[in-house]
């Protein structure tokens, strides 16, 4: 049984390993945008070791927005339907929770909430994170800040999104690397 595991951890491992260069889909302005990204390890020749539990965390992602909502708590909404899709507990944000600032304008995202459906709410991660209760869903939908949006996100595959805050030097390289700049929105 030990067998089986170690060989299937493996196979998920190498699989994940891929040193060849690919393109990937940025979302800007909710409009696909094919992006050139550079190969993810600084050295393509060297192998990467990942551990098992490195192999299932989510990837890290980077992203820009319309304003400056660095501070805002991230909800995920549903616009078509009026529905969130997901929203944090007060205790599950901190300070710590605040998205790390990067070269260029981008924001590496630490509460794993970045995406199509993301909106900002009126709320401070310190403001949240004292609030007594999860908010009613309707105090959510009327703390969210109109028109503040992301305007392009990109996951920076092959690093896990726990470690990308330790390494912001190699996260940075990585956005000097990329073949379009992507400006926020006016």
């Amino acid at each position: 049984m030990k067998r089986f595991l170690y060989i299937a951890t493996l196979l998920v491992v190498l699989a994940g390993c891929k040193s060849a260069q690919k393109a990937t889909t940025a979302v800007i302005d909710e409009q696909p945008q094919i992006v050139e990204r550079p190969s993810v390890r600084p050295n393509p020749r060297e192998p990467v070791i990942i551990s098992p539990e490195q192999a299932v965390l989510p990837t890290a992602i980077i992203y820009k927005t319309n304003g400056n909502y660095d501070n805002n708590v991230v909800a995920s909404y549903d616009h078509a339907t009026g529905r969130f899709i997901s929203y944090p507990d007060p205790r599950d944000v901190s300070a710590a929770s605040a998205p790390v600032r990067l070269a260029n304008g981008w924001l590496l995202d630490r509460q794993g909430m970045i995406g199509n459906n993301s909106v900002f709410l009126k709320w401070t991660y310190e403001e949240y994170h004292n609030l007594p209760q999860v908010p009613a869903v309707d105090q959510l939908r009327e703390a969210i800040i109109p028109g503040a949006r992301v305007t392009a996100h990109i996951p920076v595959e092959g690093i896990p999104a726990n470690a990308a805050s330790n390494d912001t030097a190699f996260i940075n390289r990585y956005i000097q690397s990329l073949r379009v700049d992507l400006a926020p929105a006016p």
